[in-house]
């Protein structure tokens, strides 16, 4: 599906929603590992301008699916937490915090809503 396309008919609520979405940005491919350049669908890696496309579209359509005070969780490069965080503050979050993964590189954002 297209992110919440398939759920969007029904008046589903989550506690927990997480994602990991195509969040890389095209001008960055030379992070990719090779074998994962190679094999996976280019769609699952790039996330449009800054890897920002679909986070946004996350951040903007997640609350529609989260009970009160339930969290997504979103992994993402470091260089986009300011940008989550703006995206964030305008789409009425009101708790957002990163987390960084076993290599100490701040990689996923935890946001509550309401």
């Amino acid at each position: 599906g297209d992110l919440f396309s398939e759920i969007s008919a029904q008046p589903t609520q989550y506690d927990y929603i997480l994602t990991n979405p195509p969040y890389i940005d095209p001008q960055k491919e030379e992070r990719i590992e090779k074998s994962v350049f190679n094999h996976e669908p280019h769609e699952a890696l790039f996330g449009g301008i800054g890897g920002l496309e679909f986070i946004h579209r996350i951040l903007k359509e997640a609350p529609t699916f989260l009970i009160p005070r339930g969290a997504l969780y979103i992994e993402h490069e470091p260089e986009q937490v300011d940008a989550i965080k703006t995206y964030a503050r305008e789409f009425g979050y009101t708790e957002i915090e990163s987390f960084s993964d076993q290599y100490d590189v701040t990689r996923t954002t935890r946001l509550r809503y309401q």
